[in-house]
């Protein structure tokens, strides 16, 4: 565990009122300690184990090391998994609303508009972006908050401290491939230069080089077809 060689406290980080819904990262990370340290106490050796090939999850190797009165005594009541449940519901319908509110802001936002969109079955893959700092908005889209590197052989575009929106080509909205970035916000007209049989686009923090790339403005809407 990191923890350990850091010299901080064995504690879990399990906050006193769970995570909130979005926060899946998070939530791994701090159940994922709460168990190893669980591990630690009841099952010496399991690490030895993991790398020898056991291919169990931990709360599976917990539960099998543990006595039967103990793991019966972990299980939920049956009104406490209602209100878990309700909960649930509730903190799903907060999330959604969220992430509804968060797309329409982002794209209301005043200033250029900058839209690339891939040539069809040739989409941009992720060459980099910060996965702390995103948000699923929709069942293909992905708001990225500070940094995203997109890149195929067509090209790539960078941008960093800058929103950006990818909609998936595929299932993943961002593993399968990205086919459409949307940039809102920039206060100036991107700069658009033809070099080395490449245009090259820049705005403030962006930087886009192509190949083949159609570039139309529409009123404060630049947007770029890639060929």
């Amino acid at each position: 565990m990191v923890t350990r060689p850091a010299g901080r406290p064995r504690r879990s980080g399990l906050p006193p009122d769970d995570f909130a819904a979005g926060e899946v990262r998070q939530r791994a990370y701090a159940t994922g300690r709460a168990l190893a340290l669980l591990l630690d106490r009841f099952a010496s050796g399991w690490k030895v184990r993991l790398e020898g090939g056991d291919k169990r999850p931990l709360d599976e190797v917990l539960r099998a090391v543990l006595p039967a009165p103990a793991v019966a005594r972990c299980e939920f009541a049956p009104l406490r998994l209602q209100d878990a449940s309700g909960r649930a519901r509730r903190d799903v319908g907060a999330l959604t609303a969220k992430r509804e509110a968060l797309r329409r802001d982002f794209l209301a936002r005043p200033g250029w508009k900058l839209e690339l969109v891939a040539r069809e079955g040739s989409p941009l893959f992720p060459q980099g972006f910060d996965p702390l700092n995103v948000e699923r908005v929709g069942a293909r889209e992905v708001l990225h908050t500070r940094y995203l590197k997109l890149g195929g052989g067509a090209g790539t575009i960078e941008l960093i401290n800058r929103h950006s929106l990818t909609e998936g080509a595929g299932e993943h909205p961002l593993f399968n491939g990205v086919r459409r970035l949307t940039v809102t916000g920039l206060v100036s007209e991107p700069a658009v230069a033809e070099a080395g049989g490449k245009t090259i686009i820049t705005a403030e923090n962006l930087k886009a080089e192509f190949s083949n790339a159609e570039v139309t403005r529409s009123g404060q809407t630049l947007l770029i077809h890639l060929k």
